[in-house]
């Protein structure tokens, strides 16, 4: 009677365990397919793969991620598509409590036949950049020109999908400083 009762309990874990394994490497995020990691002579360089997650009604905006680890910054670099050309001299990440801001550098400016292509990049310290990240709001970018702002916007459930992604690669970047 005993081993009777040992060995259906033992089958109910055996299924269990299964569906657990099953589930849980189901479920599990595999980060390689949202960066790359490359040693260089003077360092590893990460390079966080393109994101289309802000989104404005007339314009389009792309970005990417470029850090060394034995420098203190990450590049930000954007393309920005919108109907006429602009000189964007202001980058910021607002949140209600929390902004960080740079002038971005000019790549170059296209036309297209159709839009204007904007490729800037900006320059953030590590750690601020991080902290973006952290919050559960969503933040605005904001993006200005001499004449002219826009206003970039995330859904909360698109952002915190983008949040966990980036806190997870961010924390792998920390750990191998």
């Amino acid at each position: 009677m005993f081993m009777v009762n040992s060995l259906v309990k033992r089958g109910k874990k055996i299924p269990l365990f299964l569906f657990y394994f099953i589930f849980s490497y189901r479920f599990s995020q595999d980060l390689t397919k949202y960066y790359t990691a490359r040693v260089q002579e003077n360092g590893i360089l990460y390079f966080i793969e393109p994101k289309n997650v802000f989104k404005s009604n007339e314009n389009k905006f792309f970005y990417n991620l470029t850090y060394l680890n034995s420098n203190d910054t990450i590049a930000l670099k954007f393309f920005f598509i919108a109907k006429s050309p602009w000189k964007i001299d202001s980058f910021c990440f607002i949140l209600p409590t929390y902004r960080i801001c740079d002038k971005p550098y000019k790549l170059y400016i296209d036309f297209d036949g159709k839009n204007w292509i904007h490729r800037y990049e900006a320059h953030f310290e590590f750690d601020s950049l991080e902290k973006i990240y952290q919050f559960d709001a969503p933040p605005l970018i904001l993006l200005r020109s001499e004449n002219q702002t826009t206003s970039l916007k995330i859904s909360s459930r698109k952002w915190k999908r983008e949040a966990s992604t980036l806190k997870k690669i961010y924390y792998i970047i920390r750990i191998n400083k």
